[in-house]
């Protein structure tokens, strides 16, 4: 050190007092690009989540049945919808099983018949870590149930947590009527009492829920 002289002295010196601040400065750095990354992914998760749902769904109209009726109503395409639950993460998380034919169009599941083979969505398969030829038990808690289920595929289906099922298969395993279903889909909107219903979900509503 004797032969940097005053200047180069007075630099280290300056440097080795400064260096707490500079560690500082970097740091500081290194948060706000970290917390402007997570920003930027936490972005494109939403907009991405928004635009699946939104291809997702393909139907107009989903009107869901207090009172079913005898007949489909024309136009009309219908289902059998039921809530179950499973455990995950801590938390009872609610599953919607809905029955439906093999070439209902608004959903790409194939159902098979069955009381025990479903196709998921490929939302539930991600939430509780499941593929093809996987069992997945579902609770009905209201008649203190367990149900076990083959997983035979996996369909893309973004919008909630959804199991498919053969409809026949599905009214046969809960102890339906042969023609019985609770919900209808369609592609425009249909003349059907409203007191018959509990609720009219349509694509906007989905298109809105999925921004927010």
């Amino acid at each position: 050190l004797g032969n940097l002289g005053f200047i180069g002295k007075f630099r280290i010196r300056q440097m080795l007092r400064e260096v707490r601040t500079g560690f500082t400065v970097i740091f500081g750095m290194f948060i706000s690009l970290l917390v402007m990354m997570l920003a930027i992914d936490c972005y494109v998760l939403c907009e991405n989540i928004s635009m699946e749902n939104k291809a997702d769904t393909r139907y107009e109209y989903m009107y869901t049945y207090k009172y079913p009726q005898k007949e489909v109503p024309k136009g009309g395409e219908a289902c059998y919808m039921e809530t179950l639950s499973k455990e995950a993460y801590g938390y009872q998380l609610d599953v919607t099983m809905v029955g439906i034919d093999n070439n209902n169009p608004y959903f790409k599941a194939k159902p098979e018949k069955g009381k025990n083979k479903i196709v998921i969505a490929s939302a539930t398969a991600q939430k509780f870590g499941l593929k093809k030829g996987d069992k997945l038990i579902l609770e009905d808690r209201i008649n203190d149930m367990d149900y076990a289920f083959t997983v035979e595929d996996i369909v893309p289906y973004s919008v909630g947590l959804y199991v498919f099922m053969d409809i026949d298969s599905m009214r046969e395993l809960f102890g339906q009527q042969e023609a019985y279903f609770n919900a209808v889909l369609s592609s425009g909107q249909l003349n059907i009492d409203p007191g018959r219903l509990y609720a009219v979900t349509t694509k906007e509503d989905i298109s809105k829920s999925s921004e927010v």
